[in-house]
């Protein structure tokens, strides 16, 4: 069996196991999934929240067509579509290695492995919340046809591959930039070697994004001012006091680092020596370093965030891995070896948050069928704040309001109406017998002292607690577990 043959088999069985694990307990968690309970888990089509700086509305959307899809309502079949997605966005970018790369599908095929050893991997995938996952697809379709289009000169392929382009650029808020990058590097370093067709391309990709700049500028700079950024204090990881937010931030994914390793020898090798013979591979590298500072500077530094640059920078490190095995194989072989050390602890990482995923799954539905069943019988569910309108304060999203929004999401989702069932209170000395009580917990929050208060509350004791807010019940209430 010769090595492509192999490298697709292999590939073919860790996509079935991956899938094995996506799947694996299905079932909606406390957070997030918020956004699915309230639109296609119900008939509605998806949507991605906009305001506060944020514009990314084609962020969800592709979950809509669930609506089309007997059961699609269901979180298997999200999850399913997930599977459905990654399937897609891997066997494309394998080919697409294995076009710029042919007959190192091995080497090509542990390039691949490294993008599964990314901490991030499995978590855009295993929740529906992710517009990285989207992106894993859409790049991998993007530079798949940008090559064809480049090499064959064929107009389809440069069509399909700027509507990857488009679609990506409206995903999330640094990707205008990012896209920007490769036809200004193309411009700038071949700009005389550049086809008629590959100009109408490269240009189109510049009008793309900034068509999306401008619509940014108009909507949360002109037309409806943020007062309140959610990027503030980004650019100070740049600065000289910020040097360890930057590191953190990188080595969020640290295959990134040997990825800026081979960004500054290519483009001193651009510069100063003017090898222009691999620009369009560089292209691709510069906008995977150009999205990591966007995303630093705009204080987006998780690991799913810089996942994209991963996806861009992969076909570099592949290509000259593949490159040095022909000519000076010692330096193959060891950046091979600093990948395999690079990727081993974002492989534990990702291995950890599967587990948590899967308790989470089981866990988290148990509480929200409880707490209605309690509901239905009669029971009043009660939220202690120390705000009795929580539309009066200003939090961030994982703040007071957002766990009470979940919390009364759930129940209503499990309960079939939209009825708002959460009864606030903010005095945790006058609360009913026939009462279950919900109190946010940890030291960011104010409401943190209601939880020691309520204990001492006579007939009253804690029986669960999920996604930072525990659950108190009366003793005379048969709580199941």
């Amino acid at each position: 069996m010769d090595q492509r043959k192999i490298s697709y088999l292999v590939l073919g069985i860790l996509l079935a196991v991956f899938a094995f694990c996506i799947l694996w307990h299905a079932e909606w968690t406390l957070g997030d999934d918020l956004q699915f309970i309230t639109t296609t888990a119900v008939g509605k089509p998806s949507r991605s929240w906009t305001g506060r700086g944020r514009f990314w509305p084609l962020g969800l959307v592709d979950y809509s067509i669930l609506l089309l899809v007997p059961y699609g309502h269901t979180v298997t079949a999200h999850l399913l579509y997930n599977c459905v997605i990654m399937f897609a966005a891997v066997l494309i970018l394998f080919s697409f290695l294995n076009k710029i790369s042919p007959k190192s599908h091995l080497i090509n095929l542990f390039f691949m492995f490294v993008m599964f050893a990314c901490s991030s991997f499995f978590q855009i995938h295993m929740s529906c919340i992710y517009a990285e996952r989207m992106m894993l697809f859409l790049l991998a379709t993007f530079m798949f046809f940008y090559w064809k289009g480049e090499n064959l000169q064929s107009t389809g392929s440069y069509v399909l591959a700027f509507l990857a382009a488009a679609y990506t650029t409206y995903i999330k808020e640094p990707c205008f930039g990012m896209i920007a990058v490769i036809p200004m590097t193309n411009f700038i370093f071949r700009y005389g070697t550049l086809s008629k067709k590959d100009r109408k391309f490269n240009l189109a990709l510049l009008g793309n994004s900034a068509i999306y700049l401008s619509i940014y500028i108009y909507r949360h700079l002109v037309k409806r001012p943020p007062k309140e950024g959610m990027y503030e204090g980004g650019w100070k990881a740049f600065s000289f006091h910020g040097v360890n937010e930057t590191i953190d931030g990188i080595s969020a994914e640290p295959i990134m680092w040997l990825a800026l390793v081979v960004f500054l020898l290519r483009a001193g090798y651009v510069l100063f020596k003017k090898d222009r013979r691999y620009i369009f591979l560089d292209g691709l590298l510069f906008a995977a370093v150009a999205y990591v500072v966007a995303i630093l500077g705009i204080n987006m530094n998780s690991a799913y965030r810089i996942f994209p640059s991963v996806v861009l920078a992969l076909p570099s490190l592949a290509h000259w891995t593949v490159y040095l095995w022909r000519e000076k194989r010692w330096v193959s072989v060891l950046m091979m070896v600093i990948s395999i050390f690079l990727a081993k602890n974002s492989a534990m990482t990702s291995k950890l948050q599967v587990i948590e995923t899967w308790e989470l799954r089981k866990t988290d539905m148990p509480i929200i069928h409880e707490l209605v069943r309690q509901y239905s019988n009669g029971v009043k569910l009660i939220w202690l704040s120390k705000h009795r309108d929580l539309n009066s304060v200003k939090v961030i999203p994982v703040g007071k309001k957002w766990r009470f929004m979940v919390y009364d999401g759930f129940i209503s989702y499990h309960l079939g109406e939209q009825v708002c069932v959460l009864e606030l209170r903010n005095n945790p000395d006058n609360i009913p017998p026939n009462s279950i009580v919900l109190c946010q917990t940890g030291r960011r929050y104010e409401d943190a002292g209601f939880s020691i208060r309520i204990k001492r509350i006579q007939n009253f004791r804690h029986v669960a607690g999920a996604f930072g807010v525990k659950i108190y019940v009366h003793k005379s209430i048969q709580w199941r577990k």
